[in-house]
């Protein structure tokens, strides 16, 4: 059996960075805090609270520093909240996400009715909603769409992970019944990368496997994908999901992971694979 392992796959530009500062605040004063996850997967997660990392599930809960910001970023009512209690703030919200806070906030402020394609309830887009003034709808699906909905002055904005067919169905939809639409592509190239490799690799093999947390919205996305080509698409967290039955009468396996998932676990399910 071959098992073929995805280039770009494992730990994006933002997680990387986001670790690099916890690592280092953990050096330096011994412990921090993280409203919500730093990242989403739960392995990394211990890992980081063995050496000292407390995740807290709000703001409140905070009564000293250094807090890190998840990658996802947070509301902007909570950072602000946090900059009145005078905590030290460790900024670690992915730089393609802060990019797409501040254009809501922008266009908000001009008036335009903000369109957010995304998932409601996916920490990055509640934060992104956050930052606008004014009228914004978050949606996933053309189907999401009120009635009555305007015809002037639309800006789309686009969680960064969420997958290009999907946004050009919901732009097709709003197209026709826009008269005045500003469309801002912001989409994580590397996530896109991921997504095009995942779908190339997909068509090759006889099963698939994507790791990575469930919490993970890229790693979804990368699921969705890659089961419209290879309907034998695994979504695991780690080598232990791997039962042998599932290889029977297999020649190729394709393997990759989410944005969040740390290099050594990919190594670990590779080794579990070439075992069995």
């Amino acid at each position: 059996m071959e098992v073929i392992v995805a280039q770009e796959a494992g730990f994006c530009f933002g997680v990387k960075r986001a670790l690099r500062l916890v690592e280092k605040a953990l050096k330096e004063y011994g412990e921090a805090f993280s409203i919500g996850p730093l990242i989403h997967n739960q392995r990394v997660i211990n890992d980081l609270k063995e050496k000292g990392l407390k995740v807290l599930d709000s703001v409140s809960e905070v009564v000293k520093g250094p807090v890190i910001i998840r990658s996802h970023g947070i509301t902007k009512g909570a950072f602000e909240e946090l900059e009145k209690k005078g905590i030290k703030i460790i900024d670690g919200t992915c730089p393609n996400v802060k990019k797409v806070q501040k254009l809501a906030q922008s266009l908000s402020r001009k008036g335009f009715f903000v369109v957010l394609i995304g998932e409601r309830d996916h920490a990055e887009v509640k934060g992104i909603l956050s930052y606008t003034e004014g009228n914004a709808i978050v949606v996933d699906s053309f189907q999401g769409i009120p009635e009555g909905f305007p015809q002037s002055k639309i800006a789309v904005l686009v969680q960064t992970t969420q997958e290009p067919e999907r946004v050009k169905e919901i732009l097709g939809f709003l197209f026709e019944r826009s008269k005045e639409m500003k469309v801002y592509n912001t989409l994580c190239e590397a996530a896109q990368r991921r997504q095009k490799e995942a779908l190339e690799l997909a068509k090759k093999v006889d099963l698939m496997f994507v790791i990575g947390g469930k919490e993970s919205a890229n790693t979804r996305r990368m699921v969705e994908v890659c089961k419209r080509v290879q309907a034998r698409t695994y979504h695991i967290e780690g080598p232990e999901e791997i039962r042998p039955e599932l290889l029977k009468m297999i020649k190729k396996v394709g393997l990759t992971g989410g944005a969040s998932t740390p290099p050594h676990l990919i190594k670990e399910v590779y080794e579990r694979l070439t075992a069995l």
